[in-house]
């Protein structure tokens, strides 16, 4: 379980702004909010990336700060720019994550990469790859970790709409025991979602599904008729 308390992130002005969230030891909870929000500030914080920050977050009651390798251990962070060696090839970037987890590299590979059409790729340099293949290549290595926390920080915004079903379908699986945190720019494709946090001027400013956040959150809605018509929204 994470729980987050009266957390504050600043820079020249301030990022997040006294937010308090429990989240759960299983489940999927999706970030929203327009650009310069906070979105990918959060995540860091509680990735542990940066642990410059007021207030506190505690990973099974204790201060992530005070954890042995928090980062590596418990999370498995798939980041906006993909975060890949683009020298290695993709096996090689793959292998990477046999040093972060107990489950042997043989293992890994056949539970991840057939799953995840990594197979026919594994000599290719990761520079020659496609944004959506960089993309599967992320989100199979932060997997083969087996993390208690997932953090997609718009980790699905290079791939088209059907492969970003398929690899969401494929991916519940396999985090099925975990806490799933996602920042999603595309309304169409959380509209079944069971928890959205929508932030706004790194505050908490609605929770909830997407129809309850159409009726009762401004600045979820404005992001959603943004994307979508109100003919499409109302037929959701």
């Amino acid at each position: 379980m994470l729980e987050i308390k009266n957390l504050t992130k600043r820079y020249d002005e301030t990022i997040i702004k006294n937010l308090n969230i429990i989240l759960p030891s299983t489940g999927l909870i999706i970030i929203v909010g327009n650009s310069g929000c906070g979105k990918t500030t959060l995540l860091n914080l509680i990735g542990g990336i940066d642990q410059d920050y007021e207030g506190e977050i505690l990973f099974d009651h204790q201060d992530i700060r005070k954890i042995k390798k928090y980062c590596r251990r418990h999370i498995g962070f798939i980041f906006q720019d993909f975060n890949l060696i683009n020298w290695l090839n993709v096996k090689e970037n793959y292998l990477l994550a046999k040093f972060f987890t107990k489950i042997s590299y043989k293992r890994a590979v056949e539970d991840q990469e057939e799953k995840l059409e990594l197979r026919k790729l594994n000599k290719k340099r990761v520079k020659i790859l496609s944004g959506g293949q960089k993309q599967r290549l992320s989100i199979a290595r932060a997997v083969a970790k087996k993390p208690e926390i997932y953090i997609f920080d718009d980790s699905f915004s290079a791939l088209d709409f059907k492969t970003d079903a398929a690899l969401r379908k494929a991916l519940k699986s396999e985090t099925g025991n975990s806490t799933v945190l996602i920042v999603a720019q595309r309304i169409s494709t959380i509209l079944n979602a069971e928890q959205i946090i929508v932030l706004d001027e790194g505050k908490i400013v609605g929770k909830g599904t997407h129809k309850e956040l159409l009726e009762n959150c401004e600045v979820y809605k404005q992001i959603a008729l943004s994307q979508l018509s109100k003919e499409e929204l109302e037929n959701e």
